[in-house]
């Protein structure tokens, strides 16, 4: 499983710490062999002391197309921030299911166990999580449903609503 997210902005390091504090250890219990990845730039000494052997923390990735094809399930429980997640849309863009929160989702229009998978407190949290993690079907569902809601936040998208914008603006009257 794979955590995603830049340490200079603060709802990642709560997000990460309430996760390996509070989540963590539950999913443990049902998936005894799981590693948790948690990759993100500027990881401040806090975040680099939650590493393992079943957590690591690697610190800034280039590219991060190996976890994309390796990890089955991203896990934002981000309890604060605002607006569209960068972490999730991108997950959901390459098919990787995700588990977050009602604040991880906000502004996508995420439909819970549709296109990903929404959780209120760590319990639900770890139950979903697993049941992502094991069950083939719901895996397979949420990995297909989150291309597609993925796609109306690409950057191809967001292009072509910017220049459908500006084209009215500047169309002669």
């Amino acid at each position: 499983m794979i955590f995603l997210g830049g340490f200079q902005h603060p709802p990642n390091i709560d997000s990460a710490k309430y996760l390996v504090h509070d989540i963590w250890p539950k999913i443990k219990q049902g998936l005894p062999e799981s590693k948790l990845y948690i990759v993100g730039s500027n990881p401040p000494d806090v975040i680099k002391n939650l590493a393992t052997d079943d957590i690591i923390v690697t610190g800034f990735v280039k590219d991060l197309s190996t976890f994309y094809n390796e990890c089955k399930v991203m896990l934002a429980p981000l309890r604060y921030g605002a607006g569209i997640k960068g972490k999730i849309t991108q997950s959901l863009a390459r098919g990787l299911p995700v588990v977050t929160t009602p604040i991880g989702a906000e502004g996508i229009n995420l439909v819970d166990s549709k296109h990903c998978v929404i959780a209120n407190n760590p319990d639900e949290f770890a139950k979903k999580a697993i049941r992502v993690y094991k069950e083939k079907n719901l895996w397979e569902a949420l990995s297909f449903n989150g291309l597609s809601i993925a796609r109306k936040f690409s950057p191809e998208t967001a292009r072509a609503c910017l220049a459908a914008s500006i084209s009215s603006i500047l169309k002669p009257e």
